[in-house]
């Protein structure tokens, strides 16, 4: 959580006024780039921890894993990268290994109660299956490492979410209570810890964030944030009159965690985006040979959705636009599309080239060298039509 709230300050080249001499005197990106190194290194990364290798728990290296701990740190990561901050390639490497350990996905929807669910500990399934926190990690895990919201992990851990949110209610939840714990530790709305996860999953899938939590089959949805009596309505009818929020379920982490992290949870759940930083995207449309088109249609698809015309010079620019990859494509009557997926964590201009659609009688390239010799050619034929038309009288020598 510190290391996304260093990035969504949106001011890497800052330079820290305060610290230990670890830290004092370093930019925040120094900062930053100093704390993704040391999440790489706790990582649990021996093939030694078997079925808990790749995931990360209560200190560096600790041997074990589990996926209530194994968010914070994925958070941290995907919110460095909007920096151009990245950890080793590795980690997606290893994280990968936790996430196949840590997932159910025996079986299938209808045969097994718990398809697509993420464990709080891999291997326990059910007894281990505690609340929507823990699938809402494993999506927030499965994006850090590519897989697009279409992906069928993805999708699985969608569906049991989907199921778990209908059959359930807070405290009493047959779908995922725990034979250890019973139902004491499965909560969703009322319970801020949880909504955050789920929040942060949602808002951070590719190539667009997920609106709506769809069943195995996608024939049924919940729009989780702005539905009837769902996120939105749920912080907006339960906080408190001065302002704050603490959880509003018996249990859920009460105590120290509810009452410092509870408004900060709820006011994030709030906000449209888990991290704002952003940069400006400019678009350079041209033609085969490069000139500037005009009146180009240009859309950039991704946390957010851009639409703008290209000027006279060609060129359309975006500011303020949220960091993350967007799919943007340019397109104009008379010319062929194109597309290109840009990741931006920087400012960023590119250029778009367009080939103009052949209308009513195909056109053809001609190289010059042929231009030049059927015009050799055309001289000739007329020349020798002109010789035609007036002979020359032969002359007989006497």
């Amino acid at each position: 959580m510190v290391l996304a709230a260093i990035v969504a300050s949106n001011a890497p080249t800052n330079v820290t006024t305060t610290g230990p001499s670890g830290v004092l005197g370093l930019t925040y990106k120094h900062v930053a780039q100093d704390i993704v190194d040391w999440i790489a290194w706790a990582q649990n990364s021996v093939a030694g921890n078997g079925v808990y290798e790749g995931g990360w728990r209560y200190y560096p290296q600790y041997g074990s894993s589990d996926n209530s701990v194994s968010q914070w740190p994925v958070m941290g990561l995907l919110a460095a990268q909007l920096w151009g901050v990245n950890a080793p390639t590795w980690v997606k490497t290893e994280l990968q290994k936790w996430i196949k350990s840590d997932q159910d996905l025996t079986g299938n929807p209808a045969t097994n109660p718990y398809y697509g669910a993420f464990d709080y500990l891999p291997g326990y399934t059910p007894a281990y299956i505690v609340s929507p926190a823990e699938s809402a990690a494993g999506i927030l895990e499965l994006t850090y490492v590519g897989a697009s919201n279409t992906n069928s992990s993805v999708l699985a851990a969608e569906g049991y979410l989907y199921k778990d949110w209908l059959t359930g209610t807070p405290g009493n939840n047959p779908n995922g209570c725990s034979p250890v714990w019973g139902c004491g530790f499965n909560y969703n709305i009322g319970a801020l810890y949880d909504m955050y996860a789920v929040m942060k999953a949602m808002r951070t899938t590719t190539p667009t964030p997920t609106t709506f939590i769809q069943n195995y089959t996608g024939t049924a949805k919940i729009d989780w944030y702005n539905g009837t009596n769902q996120y939105a309505d749920a912080l907006v009818g339960n906080q408190s009159s001065d302002g704050h929020w603490n959880n509003w379920v018996a249990w859920a982490e009460n105590g120290d965690v509810s009452n410092n992290l509870g408004t900060a949870w709820g006011t994030l759940i709030l906000e449209p985006i888990p991290v704002r930083v952003t940069y400006s995207l400019g678009v350079h449309v041209v033609d085969n040979i490069g000139n500037p088109i005009s009146g180009a249609a240009v859309s950039a698809v991704g946390p957010t959705t851009l639409n703008g015309l290209t000027n006279a010079g060609g060129n359309v620019t975006f500011n303020g636009v949220q960091a993350g990859t967007y799919d943007v494509t340019a397109s104009k009557t008379g010319y062929t599309s194109a597309s290109v997926s840009v990741n931006l964590d920087t400012d960023t201009t590119i250029t778009l080239k367009l080939s103009s659609t052949p209308t009513g009688v195909p056109e053809f390239a001609i190289p010059s060298a042929a231009i030049v010799a059927l015009a050799f050619l055309a001289l000739a034929l007329f020349s020798a039509r002109a010789r035609s038309r007036n002979p020359r009288k032969s002359v007989k020598a006497s």
